[in-house]
């Protein structure tokens, strides 16, 4: 009777611990958002769209975290895979340094998540203005587990409409469209596009590329697949905002696909498929 009393009290209480898949999972993806910086008033908050966006793709469950004004995304403890399998960061139009964007004590959480398995998506346009402004050749985290080697920074600054593509043998292979214009950039309330040309380490790959006014293409995303069987991490970063596309389908796609990808070992597909094989279809 004590037993049967003690979990429905954690049911109706909805208490996280106790997760409903059985499996120790909280949630199938955790979203942290770092827009709090001292202009954040005037920033658009990308959780809402990216978490409509990843239900739609196939996620059951999605939490989204803040971070506070002037602090790290407050991850949970414990925070790893089996609890999230997926982790997004969003910085938005974020473009201030730590620790009013994503920084070290960020950086840290996810190589240990990383380290476990985990599966971590990364967008924002101007994350490494703010985290690594000097950068040039890339170090630490953004190298290993990002698989960025290189990035030029601020190279697609554009206020007209830019012409995107998912390149050829990746996650995104087969997906293209065209992103809003306007100045500032929307859905962004304060910026303009600002996007980073990346260069991958070798063994990540060229995610996404992007042309406005015969200026490109740039290599805006990369991913990394270090995660067959999933005995390692699986990752990819966007220096660009996929949900500019000015037909929303097309950003609903795009997280779709990504979603897929970073799950794709649980149904069997094997990553380096997956773009060929969707590609066929489109």
């Amino acid at each position: 009777m004590d037993r049967f009393v003690l979990i429905l009290a954690v049911f109706l209480t909805g208490v996280s611990a106790i997760s409903a898949y059985g499996d120790g999972r909280a949630a199938d993806v955790l979203v942290g958002v770092h827009i709090n910086g001292e202009e954040s008033r005037a920033w658009w908050d990308p959780g809402p769209t990216y978490e409509t966006a990843l239900l739609a793709g196939g996620a059951n469950t999605v939490d989204v975290i803040y971070a506070p004004e002037g602090g790290p995304i407050p991850f949970p403890n414990p925070f790893k895979p089996t609890n999230f399998p997926v982790c997004v960061v969003l910085t938005g139009e974020n473009w201030l340094a730590p620790p009013r964007n994503f920084g070290p004590t960020e950086e840290a959480a996810l190589s240990d998540y990383c380290d476990a398995g985990g599966a971590v998506m990364i967008v924002g346009q101007d994350l490494l203005f703010g985290a690594h402004n000097s950068w040039g050749s890339a170090t630490g985290f953004f190298e290993t587990y990002m698989g960025l080697s290189y990035v030029d920074q601020d190279m697609l600054v554009t206020s007209n409409s830019v012409a995107w593509s998912g390149e050829a043998g990746g996650p995104l292979a087969g997906v293209s469209g065209v992103t809003t214009a306007g100045d500032p950039w929307p859905p962004f309330l304060a910026n303009g596009c600002q996007a980073d040309d990346l260069t991958p380490v070798a063994g990540a790959g060229e995610l996404l590329s992007c042309t406005a006014g015969g200026s490109g293409p740039y290599t805006t995303g990369i991913y990394y697949d270090r995660a067959p069987g999933r005995t390692l991490y699986r990752s990819c970063f966007i220096a660009f905002e996929p949900a500019a596309a000015a037909d929303p389908d097309k950003f609903n796609e795009i997280i779709d696909d990504l979603y897929d990808w970073l799950t794709s070992d649980e149904s069997g597909v094997e990553p380096a498929s997956l773009g060929k094989l969707k590609a066929v279809y489109r």
